[in-house]
């Protein structure tokens, strides 16, 4: 059962996310002003730039938001972040000072959800309660589970289920090999 920092945790993460929804539609729909400054710092190949930080800015916003690939999301949004604060916001001017630390900020807290995962509240930690749940092959749980359930008892035919996925092993040593 969900509990306050399972709360805590989702809500960190949608919030995060939604500075670069944000961020990712407001480029996304006027490439102007990313553009100019992009060539303005005198970046080479400003529309592969422009197109490679929408698509950061999206896709990382998108992982953060349902959690899923959390971690991978994080890191490619701490990798576009913490290069373009000190590229567009390390200046003397009062405002820019503010951006920087905001988003020296905000990498802090990406850095915490790669470390801590995106809480039990997220499509990552669903498809890992999934990958625990499943049962092992050749076990009973696994006949009942590939028949449907079915009330019949396939593990009294599981040897030859078991025989017909497994190859045969076959027996090299002493078999045509016998000293001359």
């Amino acid at each position: 059962m969900p509990n306050l920092s399972d709360a805590g945790t989702l809500t960190a993460r949608v919030l995060t996310s939604l500075i670069f929804v944000g961020a990712g539609l407001t480029q996304a729909t006027d490439p102007h002003e990313p553009l100019h400054m992009i060539t303005h710092r005198g970046l080479p190949l400003a529309h592969v730039l422009y197109v490679a930080s929408t698509a950061v800015l999206l896709g990382g916003a998108l992982s953060l938001l349902v959690g899923w690939r959390t971690r991978w999301g994080s890191i490619a949004l701490l990798l576009f972040i913490v290069p373009a604060t000190f590229l567009f916001h390390l200046h003397s001017d009062q405002a820019d000072i503010e951006l920087f630390t905001r988003d020296l900020a905000i990498a802090g807290g990406l850095i915490l959800l790669i470390q801590h995962g995106p809480g039990r509240l997220s499509l990552d930690a669903r498809a890992q309660r999934r990958r625990l749940t499943l049962p092992e092959p050749g076990t009973r749980s696994a006949a009942v589970a590939a028949t449907g359930g079915a009330t019949a008892q396939p593990w009294r035919d599981a040897p030859a289920v078991e025989a017909a996925l497994v190859p045969a092993r076959r027996d090299t040593v002493g078999a045509g090999h016998q000293g001359a």
